[in-house]
């Protein structure tokens, strides 16, 4: 009964897993398709960041939204630009002082414009940084949908190009639960 019991579970996770293991082997053939056609999609080569700084991609949230029976998953990469190496999810509320204590990047690092964050109540920001963890572009969004300020799981944190938040849907948008 136990042993049923503990594997009933862990049956969601399995799930999830499987899940995830799916997906990774499709973008892996999709890359394998489009470097084989000789397109990248991004214009850019080598990873170079444009001249005028780093210009965030078309992709919404919706986009890079997967919902699945848990809840959804949203690809943190998908919004970030080419030459990001993370990003800074900034909330009403926040000061760069504030980001710098919560993440550990230096204050200095944070070059906006006046050092004001472009955050208002019911929304947040993505202010990009870099490999030499400068913070120098935002992109803000409304809370609408998707609200990463709500609770504390991702809120005023820095997560990195791999991370993969997990989301559950409560009040009409879907709210961060954890980050993979």
């Amino acid at each position: 009964m136990t042993t049923e019991c503990t594997l009933r579970r862990w049956e969601p996770l399995r799930m999830l897993r499987e899940h995830r293991s799916k997906l990774l082997a499709g973008t892996v053939a999709a890359t394998a398709l489009l470097a084989l056609s000789g397109c990248s999609g991004s214009g850019q080569t080598d990873g170079a960041v444009p001249e005028e700084g780093m210009q965030p991609p078309g992709t919404s949230i919706a986009d890079a939204l997967s919902e699945n029976e848990m809840g959804a998953t949203l690809d943190f990469a998908a919004l970030l630009p080419s030459g990001a190496t993370g990003a800074v999810i900034a909330c009403p509320g926040d000061t760069v002082e504030s980001l710098a204590e919560s993440t550990g990047i230096d204050a200095g690092n944070y070059e906006l414009a006046d050092g004001t964050l472009p955050v208002a109540d019911g929304s947040f920001a993505l202010l990009f940084g870099d490999a030499e963890d400068r913070i120098t572009t935002s992109t803000l969004y409304t809370g609408e949908g998707v609200d990463l300020c709500a609770g504390d799981a991702v809120a005023s944190t820095y997560l990195g190009s791999g991370a993969r938040i997990m989301l559950t849907g409560s009040t009409g948008a879907w709210a961060p639960i954890g980050v993979e």
